[in-house]
C-alpha cells in the first residue's frame, strides 16, 4: 500500500472526480492536471490539505504543488483515478498510434 493513497483520494475527489480529469502529468514538484471543468475543483480544500503545498491555476493547467516526492503521489493519483494511460498521459498520440 502506497503511503500516499489517502492523499491521492483527497486530490482526485477535490479536482472534481476522475471523470473531470482530462490529463495528468507531473514535473519536479507539481501534479499538472487539465480538467474538464475547473469550477468543479475544491481549491480551498486542497490548499488546506496536509501534503499539498498550494494549488496554482495557470495557462489552462490546474497545478497541485506537492514537493520532490511528487512522483510517488502521481502514481497513487493515477491508481486512484483508475483511468487509462491514454487519458492521463500527455503522450497519448504515442499510445494511440500503437493500437
Amino acid at each position: 500500500m502506497n503511503k500516499y493513497n489517502d492523499l491521492a483520494k483527497i486530490i482526485v475527489q477535490n479536482v472534481g472526480g476522475k471523470e473531470n480529469i482530462k490529463s495528468l502529468t507531473h514535473c519536479v514538484s507539481r501534479l499538472r492536471f487539465q480538467l474538464t471543468d475547473e469550477n468543479k475543483a475544491n481549491t480551498d480544500i486542497l490548499n488546506e490539505t496536509d501534503g499539498i503545498v498550494k494549488v496554482i491555476q495557470s495557462a489552462g493547467q490546474y497545478q497541485v504543488v506537492i514537493g520532490t516526492h511528487v512522483g510517488e503521489v502521481y502514481g497513487a493519483v493515477k491508481n486512484e483515478a483508475k483511468t487509462s494511460l491514454e487519458v492521463l498521459d500527455t503522450d497519448s498520440e504515442t499510445h494511440e498510434s500503437k493500437k
